[in-house]
């Protein structure tokens, strides 16, 4: 544990990764708790636009789905990982925003769509760069990350309550896009230089 810990803690790269994969699971993912709130009282569309709403969100993350995986081994990884990091905060922001249906629909959708394509660089990256003896560990801290979701929801509910939730979702997608900007011109060379696979070490 010592080792995953120190190994996480001490590899920049990966130190990145993870991160990242924080920032969105705390920030980015809290928009889920208020979908229900947009669909109630922001865009009046009732339990039965909340299903298309997700239904929409669904589709987009199934056709970057379908794209990603007919692309192969991508050589940019950094630019679709920060791309698709930028684009989920981008979206949602559009979305919180969004007085009309339909528009809410595309945006969330992209939102979906964006983040589909950076989580796929992002698990690809992690699977890639990190020695075999230290994969386990590494992956067990991303998959520590899926709890901050839950947690979003007390700071997201709070903001909601005090300013509405287009304000909430907002805030967070804020946090994702700057810390996407803050992060593009490091990652970018990510696949040629710092991203290099050692899977055989």
């Amino acid at each position: 544990l010592k080792q995953g810990v120190r190994y996480v803690l001490t590899t920049p790269a990966v130190r990145t990764l993870i991160l990242m994969a924080v920032v969105t699971e705390l920030f980015g993912w809290a928009h889920e708790p208020m979908l229900a709130v947009m669909a109630r009282d922001v865009l009046a569309i009732g339990a039965s636009g909340l299903g298309f709403l997700m239904a929409g969100a669904s589709a987009g993350g199934l056709i970057s789905t379908v794209v990603v995986a007919n692309l192969g081994n991508v050589k940019e990884k950094g630019l679709m990982l920060v791309g698709g990091f930028a684009g989920f905060g981008f979206f949602l922001i559009a979305f919180a925003w969004s007085p009309w249906f339909p528009l809410s629909l595309v945006m969330l959708g992209l939102a979906y769509a964006s983040v589909t394509a950076y989580e796929a660089s992002l698990n690809t990256l992690l699977q890639t760069i990190v020695p075999n003896k230290m994969r386990g560990r590494v992956l067990s801290f991303q998959t520590f990350t899926w709890a901050f979701t839950g947690l979003s929801g007390f700071h997201t509910g709070a903001i909601a309550s005090a300013a509405g939730a287009p304000l909430a979702i907002s805030i967070g997608g804020v946090v994702v896009l700057l810390n996407a900007l803050r992060l593009a011109r490091r990652m970018y060379g990510f696949p040629a230089q710092q991203f290099e696979a050692t899977s055989g070490e």
